[in-house]
């Protein structure tokens, strides 16, 4: 009987409940949700603004983690630094907005903080950092990247562009042949001329009567006519330095190509 009883409570007990109960007990979970949300919100700023410390510093030294504390998300601590080692230099304040992600806001909250050096000693320094640079020595045949953006007036891009043509080429044999680097000025060759060195024992040579169409047609020196002449005349017989300058007909080329062949 009792098990009756109970079974009978269990069918009804459904029937006792308003749709207005579910909607009710529906509207309370949403609220919780949306206040449980919203508490983890405030705990997440209220832990960032914890970690905020705004003192005095420097825009031309702070590292990473200063501007971190200062309140810089760290994609704008980033593009800040890098601004920086292309060799900008803030000399005031509103300097700070000319980096990518200083918005109006963060600018407003750190800009009181900033604290900049004398005119006269950021010309001081970056004259002593000239002059540094004057007293350096690469040699282009052994250079990397690094060693190059050493040089005063070499840029990541000029670096580039250097290694690219002594790779081409198999190194370099003369100082002159900067020149013959795409968007080089001769301003900046002269600039470049007493701080750097050529070895030409260095360079990479072309073995010219093994070398495929495409590995002879790849030096700067060959045009592709001069690499058919070439590649055909290296099927019948050795190329020597007589058939080469018979073939470039060109006296200036053939001096400049012969160091780099292997006969």
């Amino acid at each position: 009987m009792l098990c009756v009883i109970l079974l009978l409570i269990r069918i009804s007990v459904p029937y006792f409940i308003t749709p207005d109960d579910i909607r009710i007990e529906n509207i309370i979970s949403s609220d919780s949700n949306i206040i449980n949300r919203q508490v983890l919100q405030n705990e997440t700023i209220n832990k960032n603004q914890r970690n905020i410390k705004r003192k005095p510093f420097n825009p031309n030294q702070i590292s990473f983690e200063g501007l971190i504390q200062l309140g810089f998300p760290e994609k704008t601590a980033r593009i800040f630094l890098k601004f920086r080692s292309k060799g900008f230099v803030f000399r005031k304040k509103e300097d700070l907005k000319k980096v990518y992600g200083v918005t109006d806001q963060l600018y407003k909250e750190v800009s009181p903080y900033v604290i900049l050096e004398p005119k006269h000693k950021v010309e001081n320094a970056k004259y002593s950092s000239a002059s540094t640079k004057n007293k350096l020595s690469v040699e282009l045949n052994l250079a990397d990247s690094l060693a190059l953006l050493e040089l005063n007036g070499v840029g990541p891009s000029y670096a580039k562009r250097i290694l690219k043509y002594r790779n081409l080429l198999g190194g370099f044999t003369s100082i002159n042949q900067l020149k013959e680097v795409y968007g080089f000025t001769d301003e900046l060759y002269e600039k470049l001329k007493p701080n750097v060195t050529v070895n030409a024992s260095l360079i990479k040579k072309l073995d010219i009567n093994n070398a495929s169409f495409k590995e002879i047609n790849k030096h700067p020196y060959i045009s592709y006519e001069l690499t058919k002449s070439i590649f055909n005349r290296s099927r019948k017989e050795s190329i020597t330095p007589t058939i080469l300058l018979e073939l470039t007909a060109n006296q200036e080329l053939f001096e400049k190509l012969n160091p780099y062949i292997l006969y």
